[in-house]
């Protein structure tokens, strides 16, 4: 988290930085500005900062007349003495208006809380990709000298061998399919498909049984191919749990 303060009072902006480090060690104050028309020069030669937190009164006027200009999705928390201005620093989408003197657990609740809005912000965005997004519903295999098509309801797995892909269908039968599994990851629902690993990219209607395995890893038993090792990649094991609890 890159931090940009605006406070004309050395002491106070000492001070700031000071919470900030005890609530968010690994928060980096970029620089500390004490004017409007420094800010305004700030903004204009690009935002290296996550974050805002800013006095209202600075040496030469209002933080808003700077503020303004800042782009929408940086967040800004204000920090002031003077309570009167609250609705002008909410007009500006701010996360919070914390009054002097500001307290280390003040500041830390308006960190939660812009972390809170960024998670439901990145989960309505997750959401909207993928209601939005068209995924496979049909696949067309060679069998011979024909085409055959599935329904994406008929298959089991796809698996990559000697580089080559399969397509594992319910009836336990195995085609080879002319994508790669890297590019079949973003056509297919991630609701209905996980690549557990670099060989396979399973359905959940295909997994018969699933055990611990070694180093807090899980295998996989697939319906049709028993003999076939199938483990979840450790560094995968807790978002393939977070999958299958969906």
């Amino acid at each position: 988290m890159n931090v940009l303060i605006l406070e004309d009072e050395p002491r106070a902006a000492q001070r700031l930085s000071r919470l900030l480090s005890e609530v968010r060690p690994e928060a980096v104050v970029v620089d500390v500005i004490d004017s409007v028309q420094m800010a305004k020069k700030r903004f204009q030669e690009g935002c290296n900062f996550s974050l805002v937190i800013s006095d209202i009164q600075l040496s030469d006027g209002l933080s808003f007349e700077a503020l303004d200009a800042l782009p929408q999705h940086i967040p800004i928390i204000f920090c002031t003495a003077y309570d009167q201005y609250a609705l002008k620093a909410f007009e500006l989408h701010s996360v919070d208006y914390l009054l002097k003197p500001i307290e280390s657990a003040d500041l830390l609740r308006a960190l939660e809380k812009l972390n809170a809005q960024r998670s439901d912000l990145n989960a309505f965005i997750s959401d909207f990709r993928r209601i939005s997004k068209k995924y496979k519903e049909r696949f067309v295999v060679r069998y011979g000298d024909k085409l055959r098509f599935f329904e994406v309801q008929d298959v089991l797995c796809f698996f990559s061998e000697e580089k080559t892909t399969w397509i594992l269908t319910k009836d336990l039968k195995r085609y080879v399919f002319d994508t790669t599994l890297e590019g079949l990851e973003v056509q297919l629902d991630p609701d209905r498909f996980f690549r557990v690993n670099r060989k396979f990219i399973v359905c959940t209607q295909a997994l018969a049984e699933i055990t611990t395995w070694s180093n807090s890893r899980l295998r996989l038993k697939i319906e049709g191919m028993d003999d076939e090792l199938v483990v979840v990649a450790r560094e995968r094991v807790q978002e393939f749990r977070d999958w299958l609890d969906r």
